[in-house]
Order: C-alpha cells, then structure tokens, then sequence
C-alpha cells in the first residue's frame, strides 16, 4: 500500500504549481486579486491575538463567493476530477491542496513571477502531463530584483542510438548478406500481400463513412486511433478536447491498436455515473490487474470488490487522523520556510 501512495503523489505538486503559475502569468488581475485576498487574510491574522485558554468558533458565510442571486454556485466535483470523485476520490487531495496552497501563498505574496515572452507550454506524454523543458519565468523579488529560472523539472532528452555490429571476416559478411536478401524477399512477400489487402479495406471503409457524419475520433483497420494520435502528439489534450466537444454527447468511441475499444466521455453526467452512483460496475479488470501486478501487487490501485474497501477504509482511517493531517503543515511551512525561500532568496540576491 505504501508502494501505491508513493506513486500516487510522485510530481503532483510540482507540475500543478508549474501549470498554475503558466496560466496565472496571462492573467495578472488574477494574481492582484490573489495577492489582495492573501495581505487581508495576514492583516487579520497579525490582528487576532487571543489570551490563552480562549477558545474561537466561527463558520464562513462570504456570501460574494458562494452564492449568486441566492444561489449557490460551486463547482461540481463531477466537472473536475483531477483527484478523482466519489467512492474513488484521491484520499491524498487534502494534503496536497494543503502543500500547494502554501506555496502559492508564499511564493505570490513575497515575488512577481513572470513567464518569458514568446515561450509557448510544451507537455510530455506521460501520467503527468508536464511542462517540456520546464518553464522559464522571470522573478522578481517585490523589491527590485530580477533573475531567470527554470520552474518544474528539466527534462532531458534520452537518444536511443543502436550499435551496428561488424563481422571480422569480409566474406563471412557477403555470404550473410546473400542470404539475408533472400530471407527478407521471402519476408516481405506476405507483408506486402497484407498491406495491400489494408489498403483496400480502408479504402473501402473510408469511402463508405465519407458521406457520414462522423463526430467522433478517426479509425484506421487494425491501427485504430494510432495514426491520429500520432499526428496529434504534441498537442494531444487539445486533440482530445476538439474531438469531445464535436460530438453531441460529449462522448466518443475510441479503438486502439488491433480491436482494443473503449469509450472517452467528458460528459459530467457520465462521469458521476462511473464513479459514484455505479462504480462497483466498472472495475479495473483482470487484464489490467495482471499488467501492474508485478509493480502494484494486490494494493488499492489494482483490486476491486471487498478486497479495495478493506483497504480503503483502513487507508481512510489513517489519512483523516488530526495528528497526520498536523504533521503536514507542520512539515511543510517548516520545508517552505527553510528550504524554499531561502532558495528564491538566494536566487534572486544573484546567487542562484
């Protein structure tokens, strides 16, 4: 289980902080607002001191931020479900809100942090979805001082260079190579047999949907959604966003490589009916169980039925107890404090 948790909150913070300050850079009144609402909540805080042994209650009743003529407005969890929703929901999102809200707070309320102009967000085809390279921003401390760094992680680039081999003997090399001719002609025989028969297919197949309208993502025989998502690599969320909204229900029917289907929807509805009102209906699989066996075992992200609610219920247990939850922002205000800033610092004085 620790194996799982691990996994699951490896790069959160960092690449949501990195995507967080991109966007927020293109919105400065955003920012002033944010910076605004943070010297008020610190300006009340250096007023509210309380003799010991007294003891303060209170709830929120901000009426401009939760309703609109009389109605209330938040978001619908079921819209946006990075840490997942219902039964399912992330039991490490308290936490992690808790780490990136300090930063923010910290970071907006002692620095100006400008994107480099001209640069254009780059993410990586991986779980997190990352920004290519990094994100190099200017920052400025919020007394004249000006530095460049590179926020989130660089990623280097890993070439896969194949070593060519070298026969000794000269005539060894030409005898092999006589054969080999051979052997690929009577290779390549039925491979060419069968890529004109896949040709034809999808010729015929596109000619019979051309005169349809089709909403959804272009299939290929046997490739799916492969050429597509090839084309589409660098720019694959947007691609996937284009092709919901195109169809009428939000949803599309999506074929992987040699028959392999599902569904993608981004339909709210649908998505509270998979993960909360009948999610026991859509377990992981026994497919899927066995890929991740050897890394996940028999742990929370890889069973299902009574198994995942003993394991659920204990982790429940452990996450929501005062003393981990104390733990937290006792570690990281004291991270922010003596490793961050100091860093930022540090940076901006010229040392970095």
């Amino acid at each position: 289980m620790i194996v799982n948790f691990m996994l699951a909150g490896r790069d959160t913070a960092s690449t949501s902080l990195t995507w967080f300050f991109w966007v927020l850079s293109s919105h400065p009144t955003v920012e002033d607002t944010i910076r605004h609402e943070i010297m008020k909540v610190l300006a009340k805080r250096r007023e509210s001191q309380y003799p010991k042994g007294h003891v303060t209650f209170s709830y929120e009743e901000l009426r401009e931020i939760w309703l609109k003529n009389k109605e209330f407005v938040g978001e619908s969890p079921y819209k946006f479900v990075a840490f997942n929703a219902g039964p399912r929901i992330c039991l490490g999102k308290e936490m992690s809100m808790i780490q990136m809200k300090s930063i923010v707070q910290c970071i907006i309320h002692g620095y100006n942090v400008k994107v480099d102009p001209g640069f254009v967000a780059r993410y990586t085809l991986d779980f997190n979805m990352r920004i290519k390279g990094g994100m190099p921003v200017t920052l400025t401390k919020r007394v004249s001082c000006k530095v460049k760094m590179v926020a989130g992680p660089a990623i280097s680039k890993i070439c896969f260079v194949p070593k060519l081999g070298h026969f000794d003997d000269g005539s060894t090399c030409a005898a092999m190579a006589v054969s080999g001719s051979e052997a690929c002609f009577h290779l390549l025989l039925p491979c060419i047999t069968i890529a004109c028969t896949l040709l034809l297919i999808a010729h015929l197949f596109h000619k019979k949907s051309k005169s349809e309208e089709n909403h959804g993502f272009t299939h290929h025989p046997l490739l799916g959604v492969l050429p597509s998502l090839i084309k589409n690599q660098h720019r694959i969320h947007d691609w996937i966003t284009d092709t919901l909204s195109a169809s009428p229900s939000i949803t599309s029917l999506i074929q992987r490589p040699i028959g392999i289907r599902g569904y993608m929807t981004a339909n709210p509805a649908n998505v509270e009916h998979l993960l909360k009102t009948h999610f026991e209906n859509y377990e992981k699989g026994p497919r899927l169980k066995t890929l991740f066996h050897d890394f996940l075992g028999r742990g929370i992200f890889n069973v299902d039925g009574e198994l995942w609610k003993m394991q659920r219920k204990a982790a429940s247990y452990e996450v929501n107890t005062k003393s981990l939850r104390s733990f937290v922002i006792e570690t990281v205000q004291r991270e922010i404090g003596d490793r961050l800033m100091p860093v930022l610092s540090n940076v901006c004085n010229g040392g970095g």
